[in-house]
C-alpha cells in the first residue's frame, strides 16, 4: 500500500473529513487532498503528528507495505483535538450514522453533529 492510500484509509477509519484532518494539522484541505492523490507529501513535522493521530509509526506511513501500529505514540481514543483555542471530542460510538457525543467549542463556525451535540453551532437530538 502506498503513502497516499494509507493516509486516505486511516483518515476514513477515524471518520475524519479532509477538512477536519487539515484543521488538526493546521494545513489547508487542499494539502490533505494533494497528499491523498499523491501529488505531494507532508513536511516532517506533519508526518509526526499524522503518526500520532493515527497511532502508527512514521516508518510504516512512508514505506510501501502494511501499516504498523504504534500504541505508545498515539492520541488516546476517543480523542480530544486541540488546535489553538479549539477543543473537539468525538465519541467512537456511532448511532444512526452520527457519533453518540460530539463536542466542538472554540473559534470558528464548525458544527458539532451528534446524538448529543455541544458547541458554538450544534445539531443533534440533545443540544
Amino acid at each position: 500500500m502506498k503513502f497516499q492510500d494509507k493516509i486516505q484509509a486511516l483518515r476514513k477509519e477515524k471518520r475524519l473529513s479532509q477538512e477536519e484532518l487539515a484543521e488538526m494539522l493546521q494545513v489547508s484541505r487542499q494539502s490533505v487532498s494533494k497528499w491523498e492523490s499523491g501529488q505531494s507529501y507532508p513536511e516532517t513535522d506533519k508526518l509526526v503528528v499524522l503518526s500520532q493521530i493515527f497511532g502508527v509509526t512514521v516508518d510504516s506511513l512512508l514505506k510501501d507495505g502494511e501499516i504498523e501500529t504504534d500504541r505508545a505514540n498515539t492520541i488516546s481514543e476517543p480523542y480530544w483535538t486541540t488546535r489553538g483555542r479549539v477543543y473537539e471530542y468525538k465519541s467512537e460510538s456511532i448511532v444512526f450514522g452520527l457519533p453518540l457525543v460530539h463536542i466542538h467549542i472554540g473559534f470558528g463556525a464548525k458544527r458539532a453533529k451528534g446524538i448529543i451535540a455541544i458547541g458554538n453551532i450544534a445539531t443533534g437530538l440533545l443540544q
